[in-house]
């Protein structure tokens, strides 16, 4: 029932393998509407299984999520490109806690004192309660 925090590296290619147990995947694929330079997210998600493999390109934020009461073990080939930065997007050290309180408010479309109450109310910084364990309302990662 855990996951890692979201995670964001901006030049590794992921290879992820399912060793073990099951579980799912989130991954926010980034993308351009016709005619327009903003970049929007699609959301992919994908039960995962024993034997099962997946590609992650650059640029695409990752979740991992265990089924509840079993471990997901994974085997992770990351290859790395000069220049790579790898961003947490949740956890104590996340890196949306370091931006200035109006891109906070206009990201998250509420007042900054409830942004940075949820942003601080995260204790750990890579594996986490997932979704199922927390007492939120929440049905995904992402």
């Amino acid at each position: 029932g855990c996951m890692n925090s979201p995670l964001y590296s901006t030049r590794v290619t992921k290879i992820i393998m399912v060793i073990n147990g099951s579980g799912g995947v989130e991954i926010a694929a980034p993308y351009h509407e016709e005619g327009s330079t903003e970049i929007r997210y699609k959301k992919i998600s994908a039960q995962l299984k024993r034997g099962m493999v997946f590609v992650v390109p650059p640029g695409y934020p990752l979740v991992l999520l265990a089924s509840e009461n079993e471990t997901l073990e994974t085997l992770n080939l990351e290859f790395f490109a000069k220049g790579n930065n790898k961003h947490l997007l949740g956890g104590r050290n996340n890196i949306l806690k370091f931006l200035p309180k109006e891109a906070k408010e206009l990201a998250f479309g509420t007042t900054i004192e409830e942004v940075d109450a949820v942003l601080n109310s995260q204790h750990l910084d890579f594996f986490m309660k997932g979704p199922s364990q927390l007492k939120r309302p929440y049905a995904a990662a992402f």
